[in-house]
């Protein structure tokens, strides 16, 4: 499969229309950090979720996806589009997507173990994934990045320290940044592979960065038979610069990765999330704002 030649090239995300997107929320008193926060928390809560329910790595970047998508077309004033109902039915779909499927009355069970006060029960779930549906004109098709990611990490012939890093830093990027929607896959991977070759000290730029928050699987999962690493310190400025790529391009990405890492990486509390989302959502749903 191409990902030039699938839907998935055409719903790439300009810098443009996420500036314009959330505009009633906006007018309603967010900030443009505070939409960035919400949003930075409810991916996460799908990610833990998601371990939760040992659903795969995929399943959850694919409902984070979904996920962002939608509050580029919508805000978060609208009743019916309520992120503390809509994360977890976009983790919901995502299952039956990827063909990891959970039923909606145990993932609904998972949520209460976690959350006892969380309102909503299986019915607000599937009439939430109809909606979902709608925002996302039926297209749940996803290309990802970890498969990229696994493929230059073999090619590189990096450390399995290294590969271990950039996949962290890769659901990292899910969790904290809308550069998911904004750049092709491969972009991400290589942005990635960067970062994480600052983080382990191998070499590549001068962006400072911490370690991932969201671990990568021990070990990640492999593309096809891998190379064998080598061993000790690897400088990948070579290889990077024998690629045939927008360097810049990867670079740019690269900046602002770390940068939303580094301002999500410490999240904002549950009830801060829900003071925020209470002064710009009516609902009506009794006690929605408990998380």
């Amino acid at each position: 499969a191409n990902f030039w030649e699938s839907s998935c090239s055409r719903t790439l995300v300009s810098r443009q229309r996420l500036a314009d997107a959330n505009l009633e929320s906006r007018a309603k008193g967010l900030t443009e950090e505070h939409i960035a926060q919400i949003k930075a928390f409810f991916c996460s809560e799908i990610w833990e979720l998601a371990k939760l329910c040992k659903l795969r790595y995929r399943v959850a970047a694919s409902a984070i996806l979904y996920f962002r998508k939608i509050y580029v077309r919508h805000s978060f004033c609208s009743s019916e589009r309520d992120p503390r109902l809509l994360h977890v039915a976009c983790l919901y779909l995502a299952s039956k997507a990827e063909e990891s499927l959970l039923q909606a009355k145990h993932i609904v069970t998972y949520v209460k173990m976690s959350k006892p006060a969380w309102p909503y029960d299986v019915k607000h779930v599937l009439d939430a994934e109809m909606i979902i549906l709608q925002d996302l004109d039926f297209n749940l098709v996803i290309y990802s990045p970890y498969r990229p990611l696994s493929m230059y990490a073999q090619d590189a012939r990096v450390p399995n320290s290294l590969t271990q890093t950039a996949w962290g830093m890769l659901n990292d990027s899910y969790c904290y940044s809308d550069a998911v929607l904004m750049y092709p896959p491969y972009l991400l991977a290589l942005a990635c592979m960067v970062l994480a070759s600052v983080a382990v000290q191998h070499g590549v730029g001068d962006v400072a960065i911490a370690m991932p928050t969201h671990a990568a699987p021990t070990p990640p999962p492999a593309a096809h038979t891998p190379a064998t690493p080598t061993a000790g310190p690897v400088d990948l400025t070579a290889w990077f610069t024998g690629l045939d790529v927008d360097h810049a391009q990867v670079y740019e990405v690269t900046k602002e990765l770390a940068s939303a890492y580094e301002r999500h990486r410490t999240l904002i509390s549950a009830d801060e999330c829900n003071r925020l989302l209470d002064a710009v959502i009516t609902t009506g749903v009794p006690g929605a704002g408990n998380m």
